[in-house]
Order: structure tokens, then C-alpha cells, then sequence
């Protein structure tokens, strides 16, 4: 029960000043190992709940050879599709939420049918975690799914509908 008393407002913020003293104290005195594994649990809520969470982006660069790297890994073209798949399910499983776009950078010197089957690659990898996410949430293919449904994936997965990956030409 409140009491609009200017004395017990005194009380009240007197006990409030003494209880977070003695909380304060007890932290304080506790030993340094229990300390810091408070800290790092109460970080590593912070960070997690995604006050910093920092959008990915997932970098392919094809050379004047035909090598294709993603993210400092070497692959063979036909390897590609797989990866971008496994790369966009991966980071979907990890937190709900996928990769924000695909990034592709072409050296000065790459021929069209390499640059094709980049592209090839890329858009097969979309279209297969496409497929899979779509069973795993509704299990039903993408284009068995309703229109709400659809607008829905297409809203919060656009990677999966990226077309343009922001070519780049270096000139190496």
C-alpha cells in the first residue's frame, strides 16, 4: 500500500539507497572469478540480444584463372553452389536470420562463360536454400505456398531473391 506521506517517500528512498549499497557491497566482495563470470554472462546477453549485431555479408571473388574464392576459401566452380547454400542455411539456423547480401567481385580479364557460371552458381544456391527453408517452415516448395506466405519470405530473406551481387571489376 503507497502512502502519499512526504516522510515515507523518505523512507522508501533510504531503503532503496541501502539495499543497492549492500548489493553493491556483495558484488564488490564477492570473489574476482564469480565477478567476472557475471559480467560475462550479463555481455554476453547484451551482444546477443543484437544491440550490435552487425549485418553479413558473404564476399565471392572469381580471378582471370576461373578460381572462385568465398570468404578466404578456394572452390572449383561446381563446389560454388553448394557453398552459397550451405553458407545462407547455416547462418539461418544460427540466429533466424540469414546473411543481409551476396557480394561478387570479377577481376579484370574473366571470361563471359566463367562469369556465367558464377552467376549460375550463385543464383542455384539461393534457389535451393529457397526450397529448403520453405519446406522447413511450411513444408510445402515455395511455389506451393501462398501469396502472403511468399511476400512474407520475400520480406525478411531477401538474399535469397538478390540479383544484383554488386559487381565490382578490380584491376589487378
Amino acid at each position: 500500500m503507497k502512502k502519499s506521506c512526504a516522510g515515507w517517500n523518505l523512507v522508501n528512498d533510504a531503503v532503496g539507497e541501502i539495499s543497492f549499497s549492500i548489493f553493491l557491497f556483495k558484488f564488490i566482495s564477492m570473489p574476482r572469478s564469480l565477478m567476472v563470470l557475471i559480467l560475462a554472462t550479463v555481455s554476453i546477453s547484451f551482444f546477443s540480444a543484437g544491440a550490435l549485431h552487425a549485418q553479413k555479408i558473404v564476399s565471392i571473388h572469381a580471378d582471370a584463372k576461373g578460381q572462385v574464392t568465398i570468404d578466404r576459401i578456394m572452390l572449383q566452380g561446381a563446389d560454388l553452389a553448394k557453398e552459397v547454400q550451405q553458407r545462407l542455411w547455416r547462418s539461418y539456423m544460427s540466429n533466424g536470420k540469414m546473411v543481409s547480401s551476396i557480394s561478387l567481385h570479377f577481376d579484370e580479364g574473366v571470361t563471359e562463360e566463367v562469369r556465367n557460371e558464377v552467376l549460375f552458381a550463385i543464383k542455384t544456391g539461393q534457389e535451393k536454400t529457397l526450397t529448403v527453408l520453405s519446406l522447413h517452415k511450411y513444408k510445402k516448395r515455395f511455389e506451393d505456398i501462398g501469396a502472403s506466405k511468399q511476400d512474407k519470405i520475400k520480406k525478411h530473406f531477401p538474399v535469397l531473391f538478390q540479383r544484383n551481387y554488386e559487381e565490382i571489376k578490380d584491376k589487378s
